[in-house]
């Protein structure tokens, strides 16, 4: 069983997806989010210019051989608590364009049962997240034999 929680769901999900490895023989995805780029930019970052700030500035770094500083500008994050935030981080996992943080993408190419587990408490990935996974699983060309959801409350 490969086990995924959080941001690693993605890293779970990508490696289920790319390495049919067949002692994998489930995987769950516990605190999954959907599709962290699009999340990024509109659920935490809340700011299209301060959003394409971040974005000119992390590939300006990336041209520079910069990648893994600290960006000037800090990046807006849970609670609007502003943080600081590389480039390399911002690309492979906040930008709509350079990332492949996307679970909608990967949880598709999973051979593999997958159970999503989501605490109703959990404020950090939103209610409707699981079911955008959900979705994109139960999706005509998913290679996904099977997939269920659980609420804990």
């Amino acid at each position: 069983m490969l086990i995924g929680h959080s941001l690693g769901t993605v890293q779970v999900q990508y490696y289920a997806a790319t390495d049919w490895d067949p002692t994998i023989k489930a995987v769950v995805l516990t605190g999954a989010f959907g599709k962290l780029p699009w999340k990024s930019r509109h659920i935490l970052i809340q700011d299209e210019d301060k959003y394409k700030a971040l974005a000119e500035a992390s590939f300006d770094a990336l041209r520079a051989g910069k990648s893994a500083e600290i960006l000037p500008i800090k990046m807006r994050w849970l609670g609007g608590i502003e943080t600081p935030v590389t480039a390399q981080h911002f690309l492979t996992y906040r930008d709509e364009r350079a990332s492949a943080a996307d679970g909608t993408f990967w949880i598709s190419r999973i051979p593999r049962p997958i159970l999503i587990v989501r605490d109703e408490a959990d404020d950090v990935v939103l209610p409707f997240e699981p079911y955008v996974l959900l979705s994109a699983a139960r999706g005509e060309e998913s290679l996904v034999p099977s997939v269920n959801y659980v609420l804990m409350s």
